[in-house]
């Protein structure tokens, strides 16, 4: 194999799978999200999304524009940006299906974040108290979702719903779909396999397979399953191993609150609850075992006998 097909088939396909990881990773963070008033919890989100479909976008660039014997240093250093429109306009031509007006404004979005506000705070000149990047953010849902999100309103708490999840997974999704399109079919015109991805259940797969929402609430439907399905169990052995376990003294009242703890890795909720964890572990006779019997349940690798 010559250095020019290693490099489409094996480099490009692992950094298919790595862009594929920022871009699921900002999709779960959004998830993770309870409300949309940090600026903080908002940028990972926009700074995932931008690496990962810069990155994505680069991929396809490659693929469709490397040819052998080209002036390979002038064609690298034309992938040395991080405009995620005039990267754009070097793919949009070979799209099959037309991006609209959301999933272009996304993409403006990302390219004025990553260009212009990422920094913004490390700059004297341009600190200010304007949080631009959430902003944008909530410019971007008002026009799309008929929203009236405004950043003065912080004294109120600004809930992220499924609608704005939905929305953006839904935004996001149609773009990747697009890109892996584009990998798939350029990928094979080489005769390559830069289109392979490391299997059905990774994050590259979520990201760019199939034509379901990009977002979590199936995830969350399916915990709850799981666990409907455990609570229902009685003889297996590592369920007499839990119910052999005394359970703390903790708060009937914060059932849901237990239960979004389960489901989502918030960590003001684990905070909370751990606070109260902590307490009532001031009065556990042995509390060395009962960890290390804690510990037992979340090793995958321990069978418990019937």
């Amino acid at each position: 194999m010559k250095p020019h097909e290693f490099w489409q088939n094996f480099k490009l396909g692992a950094e298919q799978e790595i862009a594929a990881n920022f871009i699921y990773d900002a999709i779960r963070n959004l998830h993770e999200m309870e409300t949309l008033n940090m600026e903080t919890e908002i940028f990972p989100v926009l700074y995932n999304l931008s690496i990962g479909i810069e990155r994505l976008m680069k991929v396809v660039i490659v693929l469709i524009e490397y040819q052998d014997g080209m002036d390979i240093n002038a064609f690298e250093e034309s992938l040395i940006t991080h405009n995620h429109m005039e990267l754009y306009k070097r793919i949009k031509p070979f799209f099959k299906s037309p991006l609209g007006n959301n999933h272009i404004q996304l993409l403006n979005l990302l390219t004025v974040f990553y260009k212009t506000h990422r920094y913004d705070r490390f700059n004297l000149s341009k600190v200010s108290p304007t949080e631009k990047d959430k902003e944008m953010f909530y410019g971007f849902l008002n026009k799309y979702l008929d929203l009236n999100l405004e950043t003065k309103d912080e004294i109120f708490a600004i809930e992220n719903t499924p609608q704005i999840k939905r929305f953006i997974g839904r935004t996001v999704k149609k773009i990747t779909k697009n890109l892996y399109a584009l990998v798939n079919e350029y990928a094979q015109v080489k005769n390559l396999y830069t289109y392979e991805i490391s299997g059905s259940g990774s994050k590259a797969a979520k990201v760019l397979w199939g034509d379901d929402t990009l977002d979590f609430e199936d995830s969350d439907r399916i915990k709850i399953e799981s666990l409907i399905f455990l609570m229902g169990l009685n003889d297996t052995g590592l369920i007499k191993f839990i119910k052999a376990i005394q359970p703390l003294d903790l708060d009937p009242a914060m059932d849901t609150d237990h239960l979004q703890n389960l489901l989502k890795n918030n960590p003001y909720r684990i905070s909370q609850i751990q606070d109260e964890i902590e307490c009532l572990y001031e009065g556990v006779e042995d509390r060395k075992d009962r960890i290390e019997k804690i510990d037992f349940i979340r090793d995958p690798g321990i069978y418990f006998s019937e």
